[in-house]
């Protein structure tokens, strides 16, 4: 993989400033991408921050395990949490396998009165030298840059706890919008 391109995939994507309530308001999706045997994947990537501010039936049908050779559970490799050094804990989702999860986020965030951004950027950076088709680096920035793999059970303990302690604040803040 190109690392430039790796380098900028640590990076945070922030909102734009005009956005009533900023990040807190907001949902980014990113993208990661590289080559397998069978093709090309391309990857949604959201925060477990992020996720936590929507219902967690964005998460049906995503089937985050799968058996092992030996009939064991483990990770899909089709669904996956990795530590991102600026997002924090993040879920990479394969794209082609699960289409209308990308679509899926965006229409939750808007039922929740959320922004919901695609770090659209990401994606032309996997574009070929002409700019129609997408030409993805060998190698997915979340493997260039060794980032951690997170099990399932410890990334959706942490999923619950950020939406408890979400509801906990909105519980705080009366409807006038002050604290009590």
């Amino acid at each position: 993989m190109n690392h430039a391109l790796a380098v900028a995939h640590t990076r945070r994507v922030d909102v734009p400033d005009d956005v009533p309530g900023g990040r807190e308001n907001s949902i980014v999706v990113r993208y990661d991408a590289g080559r397998k045997a069978d093709g090309e994947v391309i990857y949604a990537m959201i925060s477990l921050t992020d996720l936590a501010k929507l219902p967690g039936s964005v998460l049906e049908g995503i089937n985050m395990l799968s058996k092992g050779p030996d009939g064991s559970l483990v990770g899909s490799p089709n669904a996956f949490f990795r530590a991102h050094p600026e997002e924090g804990n993040v879920l990479y989702v394969n794209t082609w396998e699960h289409g209308d999860f990308v679509t899926t986020l965006g229409n939750e965030a808007v039922r929740s009165g959320l922004e919901a951004f695609m770090a659209n950027g990401d994606i032309n950076a996997f574009r070929g030298p002409d700019g129609s088709d997408i030409d993805p680096p060998e190698t997915p920035a979340f493997i260039a840059l060794n980032m951690e793999h997170l099990p399932v059970r410890v990334a959706i303990s942490e999923l619950h706890a950020l939406r408890s302690e979400r509801e906990n604040r909105a519980d705080a803040v009366s409807p006038s919008g002050m604290s009590m």
